[in-house]
């Protein structure tokens, strides 16, 4: 939980509030919330707007919300969905955690959303993460939670020291206070002490124009390593002329949310950022354009109004604590995961340098999945959540490819070899990895990068001596199939509800009719379950 400074911001305090007894007091402070259920845009009475590409990779609960609530905008549905992620992490900050050996694995991200100037509207995507992060918090209903989920937003800083500036703990209106059970009484820690919540360096960059924290003369060595400080959640120490002595940043917990044009990155990224750290930390979300055109925003009959989403989101901060833990089904499917993304960065070095750590946002993004869908004490993560984390991160980077090579040639080239595969395979399929190396002459990134993305999307089969496979090999004599199963992906979604045990195909309890289009929102009464061991 979060927790930092420091007398004077300069000496870390005791973190007891992580420890799991005292965690459980605070479930029982809280108290049994109605939990919400997912939206079905299906039931719209109007469905007035285009489908997106990337409508596929949505998964149920909070995220499949938001996408409904911009329908009727010209935002594209990859950039909801990161912005969405963005807005989880930013809610939940240091109350939730993966176990990473000794250390934790917060939920903190780094996105930059890339695409062409008036088209796919960036900042219009960034606008609502802010509308919804800044007015959660209103719609906690417990006093202490409330305190603890103070925001930090930082929009108007274009200076190093002036983000530090605002982070710094004391500069927080919230002050350090001692953490009551339901009874009122002082909650005890382990220790023996007294649980205190103390103020934390937890904080919501957005760049709206990346351009303008990230221009020549700001993009040094200094500025590059103190946001790569920031994004690992270690300690942090700042000196300045005016502040004299040097300065503690402890508890961080850093989300970042930047939008440029395609050249933007060119102009105000060098070349070296791509092996630098930086990108393989922030996720490029690139969208070249839009399947909707509105002359203005139109509201969606049916669809959450975006104070409704504030209270989802609220509901979220309040009842995600603690650590998250493997199923085992996640954890052997991640495990198999790992083994082909090693094989990925070794057959192409440079691009290693901005997919390291694929691995470490699979993590993160199944837990923030996990947080989206309304589920209490489900902090195991579940099959689903891994697999719906992959089809995100996979078609993340298929949309990435083009980005990336044009920063690696130095030109602002911006064509898909990606789609390239897609093409190829549907007309000449079934065809072998060979054929697609030597006759049509694909890069290897794009290729397993297309077909990482197509496999995973069911829209075509690999076959490797007779056997189906689930990921990609490195075999020349690798056949691929195209099956044209898109509009299938739902299908991942009966393991969903076998976990939930409450929930029909369209996320309703069972027993339960859907609430009509137009009527209250939906909610239904949970109790809450032991928590899962992995």
């Amino acid at each position: 939980m979060a927790r930092t400074a420091c007398k004077s911001d300069r000496q870390p305090k005791e973190d007891a509030v992580s420890e799991e007894s005292v965690l459980e007091k605070i479930r029982q402070r809280i108290g049994e919330r109605e939990a919400p259920i997912a939206y079905d845009e299906n039931e719209a009475p109007d469905r007035f707007w285009k489908p997106d590409p990337c409508d596929e990779v949505v998964p149920k609960g909070f995220l499949s919300d938001l996408v409904f609530y911009t329908r009727g905008r010209e935002v594209p549905t990859l950039y909801s969905v990161w912005t969405g992620l963005s807005a989880i992490s930013t809610m939940i900050k240091r109350e939730a955690w993966f176990k990473w050996a000794d250390k934790k694995l917060f939920t903190n991200l780094y996105v930059i959303l890339v695409g062409p100037a008036g088209i796919v509207k960036k900042g219009e995507a960034l606008g609502i993460e802010r509308d919804l992060v800044t007015g959660a918090r209103s719609h906690i209903h417990d006093d202490q939670m409330k305190m603890m989920k103070e925001l930090l937003l930082i929009t108007d800083k274009t200076t190093l020291e002036g983000i530090l500036e605002d982070m710094t703990p004391s500069q927080k209106r919230t002050k350090d206070f001692t953490l009551k059970d339901q009874m009122g009484k002082a909650i005890v820690s382990a220790s023996g002490r007294e649980a205190v919540y103390n103020r934390t360096a937890e904080a919501l960059i957005m760049a709206p124009e990346l351009g303008v924290m990230f221009s020549t003369e700001q993009y040094n060595r200094n500025f590059v390593q103190t946001m790569l400080a920031l994004y690992d959640q270690n300690e942090y120490r700042w000196k300045t002329i005016k502040r004299g002595a040097p300065i503690l940043l402890s508890s961080l917990h850093t989300n970042f949310v930047g939008a440029t044009v395609p050249e933007g990155i060119l102009e105000n990224l060098p070349k070296g950022v791509v092996g630098d750290g930086f990108l393989s930390r922030a996720t490029m979300v690139v969208q070249a354009g839009s399947a909707r055109m509105f002359p203005e925003p139109r509201i969606v009959p049916g669809a959450p109004s975006i104070n409704e989403l504030r209270r989802r989101l609220a509901w979220i901060g309040e009842n995600v604590l603690g650590e998250f833990t493997w199923e085992k089904k996640a954890w052997e499917f991640y495990e198999e995961w790992y083994y082909h993304h090693r094989c990925d960065l070794n057959d192409d070095p440079y691009y290693a340098g901005a997919k390291g750590r694929k691995d470490i946002h699979l993590i993160k993004l199944a837990m923030l999945i996990r947080a989206s869908r309304y589920i209490p004490d489900g902090n195991t993560i579940r099959l689903e959540d891994v697999e719906d984390a992959d089809r995100i991160l996979t078609r993340t980077y298929f949309e990435m490819a083009p980005v990336l090579r044009m920063i690696r040639a130095g030109e602002t080239f911006y064509d898909n070899k990606c789609q390239t595969v897609e093409r190829v395979i549907k007309a000449h399929s079934p065809i072998t990895r060979r054929e697609l190396q030597q006759k049509w002459h694909v890069p290897v990134y794009d290729l397993n990068t297309a077909l990482a993305y197509l496999l995973r999307t069911g829209m075509i089969r690999a076959k490797t001596n007779g056997s189906y496979n689930r990921f990609p090999s490195r075999e020349g004599a690798e056949t691929y199939e195209w099956v044209a199963r898109r509009g299938k992906v739902a299908e991942r979604t009966s393991s969903i509800e076998e976990d939930a045990g409450s929930k029909n195909h369209r996320g309703v309890p069972k027993g339960r009719k859907p609430t009509e289009v137009g009527a209250a929102p939906r909610y239904s009464k949970r109790k809450r379950s032991p928590r899962s061991q992995a």
